[in-house]
């Protein structure tokens, strides 16, 4: 179906935070500008992306020239993709900045910001506005930058088929290219000789930087030196106490340009200048002077090379015109582009999977999307309802000649089954296959087979249960299927003691499903058997909803839906950095999950924090990916069943009760005692059900009653023709009502009531 895939279809439990995503403009931002702020000096301006410039400090430098990449090293479609933001259609194209292959090695990439993207289609009516440019990481040393550019649509079945048709149409992009050009040195002071000179940057305690003349740290009084980027002077009082201290052959400057309270008492002469380099920050006291012991002079080294900033707007493409933006679907890698706006050919047929010691995988059509096999199939739970879902419908039917009354009714019972994945072995997986593609955390669906087909248990070969056929066959749906047995009530009794023994653990129902995959363009099919476990104390844990504790903290609450109180024994979380397009992770965190183990009461919340195992912002936190493993369920197989069979459906299959009076028949033979009875009041009662009240006169002495028949008194072996109930009466006089007896256990259909004595 258009626009359809599972959002949730692996059995992740994605929790979802605020995210603010300027915090990624920010960063980048701050990245670029410190790239601009230290731009090389050019021996003249740059202007396309395929030569190079000479320059300083490393030599050679190279404009980024932008392209289109692979979505990952093992594919072969082009990383753009018409998508879903939520309800809003997007067409993201991921750029990559680096330097074109007539660039040597060596270069280095000049700073740029400013990236502007264009779409250009000869296709008339056709407006595609990229809105944002964001900044992703690279992974890969050989990119300069990667950049997402994003563009909304209004009608992505039309810019679909312009992408797939359109030979002209491509994509531009422009950015600003900064460096700086070297400008003749300053001429020299010739006001006379004040003597050597310190940096500006670093300014003493109590002089000015700009007095005439050497200026002097020590004995004399004066504070040291201090780096303005530290503390700025005025804020710097003098100690009326200074500390002593003393310096030594490897005297550490930077720790007395840091302290700016220490005194300097020099007690030796025999200092070597070459110790007091400060390297850290480029700058450097070139020469210590030595004037008299106890007192330093510090001279400026030579003043860098002047040079004044340039920028260049220039195109970052190689071929003036653009990037290619045509796309046909002949060519099969180009599929998965249109896979959200037309399924039908959104698929690669000549995608693979790969196998491993991990697990076998296979990319799916959706950025960062791979499919995998699930550890087993389990009972799914309904959350309405608040039991596994398992559903059964209890119908009748004629009966044929010469079969017993019991073949009058059958019953279909329903098992919805979804595939339950181990998380720890799912995590080895993952880090394979985001070590094989070069991502920070790739996600996980379930599809990509050749064939899927459910395979029944042969134990049940012959008892008098069919498994409903599917549409096709015993094809069924990877991502989740039904089960349905249609049962006789012998063949049903037998699943029921599977699923819910009268001692001893339950075995439950055991089947598998055998899916197919083909590992290379000439595989025939590679067959897995999937084991199908159906357990009603251990279904899917669906029935555990985690939800956000607030932006920027790093708690969930999760609530438990079942009837029982549930424990969770262990589980594996990871904290995903989100981009601001399209939610796909650009970090992962591992986290640790505490308390653990922790329980949940039925119908109860908790609490948990997620600690990360690395430094993290909170605030950079878009998603929690949280699996739970060990989940007991501190409910009974057979509890559950009774639950099923209480709502389990019917066709208004009840059984009947003749409810007579001899007595009341007869009237007027009645004793003495009795001469003053007008009727009986008799409840009858099945179960923990409401009696049902027959009143029986002088006038009405037989009556029959309705009681209903359940799927539950089928199991237990009843037969409709001889019910088994409760049953209680009292009298009815001129003079007022009586006493109720005590409640009486009756089997049959036939039922004499007799007044109290």
């Amino acid at each position: 179906m258009e626009g359809e895939f599972p959002a949730n279809p692996a059995g992740r439990v994605p929790l979802i935070l605020d995210l603010d995503p300027s915090i990624f403009t920010r960063f980048s931002g701050a990245l670029t500008r410190a790239a601009i702020d230290a731009a090389p000096v050019l021996t003249g301006p740059p202007s396309r992306v395929d030569q190079t410039w000479q320059g300083a400090p490393s030599g050679t430098y190279y404009v980024p020239a932008a392209s289109i990449p692979r979505r990952t090293p093992s594919s072969a479609t082009p990383a753009v993709f018409i998508g879903k933001s939520g309800d809003a259609w997007q067409l993201r194209v991921t750029l990559e900045l680096r330097r074109h292959p007539s660039v040597a090695a060596d270069a280095s990439p000049l700073p740029l910001d400013g990236v502007k993207v264009a779409f250009v289609t000869s296709v008339p009516g056709v407006s595609v506005v990229f809105t944002e440019v964001h900044e992703e990481p690279t992974g890969d040393p050989g990119v300069a930058r990667r950049l997402v550019a994003v563009a909304p649509l209004d009608d992505p079945a039309r810019v679909a088929a312009v992408l797939q048709k359109d030979e002209t149409a491509v994509l531009t992009v422009t950015g600003t290219v900064h460096w700086r050009l070297a400008l003749p040195p300053e001429p020299e002071d010739e006001g006379g000789d004040h003597g050597p000179r310190i940096p500006e940057k670093y300014i003493p305690v109590d002089r000015h930087p700009r007095r005439p003349g050497p200026l002097e740290v020590g004995r004399d009084g004066h504070g040291p030196l201090i780096p303005e980027k530290y503390i700025p002077v005025e804020k710097i009082p003098l100690r009326p106490d200074p500390i002593e201290y003393t310096p030594h052959a490897d005297l550490p400057v930077r720790e007395l340009f840091e302290r700016p309270r220490i005194r300097l008492t020099l007690t030796s002469a025999t200092l070597a200048a070459e110790s007091l380099n400060l390297s850290p920050d480029a700058l450097r006291l070139d020469r210590l002077l030595l004037r008299n012991p106890g007192r330093w002079i510090l001279e400026r080294p030579d003043p860098p090379p002047r040079s004044e900033p340039h920028e260049d707007a220039l195109t970052l493409t190689a071929d003036r015109r653009g990037i290619s933006m045509w796309f046909p679907t002949e060519a099969h890698a180009n599929r998965p582009i249109y896979a959200l706006v037309n399924g039908a050919i959104g698929f690669d047929p000549d995608t693979v999977w790969i196998t491993g010691p991990a697990g076998p995988w296979k990319a799916s059509p959706i950025p960062n999307q791979y499919y995998v096999l699930p550890t087993e199939y389990r009972l799914a739970f309904d959350t309405a309802r608040g039991v596994p879902a398992v559903t059964a419908l209890l119908r009748e039917q004629p009966v044929p000649q010469g079969r017993p009354a019991s073949a009058a009714h059958r019953v279909r019972v329903r098992f919805a089954l979804t595939p339950w994945f181990a998380p720890e072995p799912l995590e080895r997986l993952r880090t394979t296959i985001a070590e094989a593609e070069n991502l920070p955390y790739p996600e996980f669906a379930v599809g990509g087979l050749e064939k899927t087909e459910f395979r029944p248990s042969s134990l049940f070969t012959g008892l008098g249960g069919d498994v409903v056929e599917q549409p096709d066959g015993s094809a069924v749906d990877p991502r989740g299927f039904e089960l349905v047995y249609d049962c006789s009530l012998e063949f049903y009794t037998l699943l029921c003691r599977m699923l819910a023994p009268a001692q001893g653990p339950a075995t439950g129902i055991e089947a598998s499903v055998r899916v197919t995959l083909k590992t290379s363009p000439e595989d025939a099919g590679t067959v897995r058997e999937i084991p199908v476990r159906i357990r009603l104390d251990a279904p899917n844990d669906e029935f555990l909803e985690v939800e956000p504790d607030g932006a920027g903290r790093l708690t969930a609450r999760v609530r438990n839906l079942a009837a029982g109180s549930a424990t969770v024994r262990q589980a594996v979380a990871t904290l995903l950095v989100v981009a601001p397009a399209g939610h796909q992770p650009v970090d992962a965190v591992p986290a640790d999950v505490s308390p653990l183990p922790f329980t949940v009461a039925a119908g109860g919340e908790t609490t948990v924090t997620l600690v990360p195992r690395e430094p993290v912002d909170p605030g950079v936190v878009g998603r929690v990916a949280l699996d739970f493993d060990r989940v007991g369920l501190d409910v009974t197989a057979a509890d559950v069943l009774e639950r099923v069979h209480e709502l389990a459906a019917t066709v208004n299959l009840d059984t009947t009760v003749r409810v007579r009076s001899f007595q009341l028949q007869h009237a007027a033979d009645l004793p003495p005692e009795l001469a003053g009875l007008e009727g009986l009041e008799v409840q009858l009662r099945r179960g923990g059900t409401d009696p049902v009240t027959v009143y029986l006169t002088r006038e009405e002495w037989d009556k029959t009653v309705h009681l209903a028949y359940t799927l539950a008194d089928l199991v237990a072996g009843m037969s409709p023709d001889a019910p088994r109930f409760e049953w209680r009466r009292r009298n009815l006089t001129r003079t007022g009502t009586g006493p109720f007896s005590a409640w009486e256990q009756m089997a049959g259909g036939d039922l004499y009531a007799t007044p109290i004595a």
